[in-house]
């Protein structure tokens, strides 16, 4: 009875021990930026845009999860195309997106939680005239 307890034991113990050395070990991180690993892409999604076209920059919301801010990784190619919308306008826009390396950094080090940012290579723009 002894022996087959101790047998018990040790067997579970090396059930335990294969286990965790299967599911554990580093994953790998997602390289962030705009030249990273893409977590997604968006396809004509609708979105609030807001741009500067002196300093060519812009960024944007989605309409339907506005707690992520999307910077253009590509502003200057696309500069042109935004201004044609007013800024806070409602647009459609696809490409795909990275996690903004000072999100990461300043998210993982961090107490407070930050409202996410990423960086989206954009891949194309248009008008959002559903219900114009």
């Amino acid at each position: 009875m002894k022996r087959s307890r101790i047998l018990a034991t040790v067997g579970l113990v090396l059930a335990v021990a294969a286990l965790v050395a299967m599911t554990s070990g580093c994953k790998k991180q997602l390289k962030c930026g705009c030249d990273g690993d893409a977590i997604d892409s968006l396809k004509l999604e609708n979105v609030y845009i807001t741009y500067d076209a002196v300093n060519k920059t812009a960024y944007f919301t989605r309409v339907w999860n506005p707690y992520g801010t999307y910077y253009f990784c590509n502003p200057s190619k696309w500069i042109d195309e935004l201004t044609k919308y007013n800024n806070g306008e409602e647009i459609l826009l696809s490409g795909e997106f990275f996690y903004d390396c000072s999100y990461v950094m300043y998210s993982s080090n961090s107490y407070y939680n930050y409202p996410p940012m990423y960086q989206v290579m954009v891949t194309a723009v248009a008008p959002h005239e559903w219900g114009k």
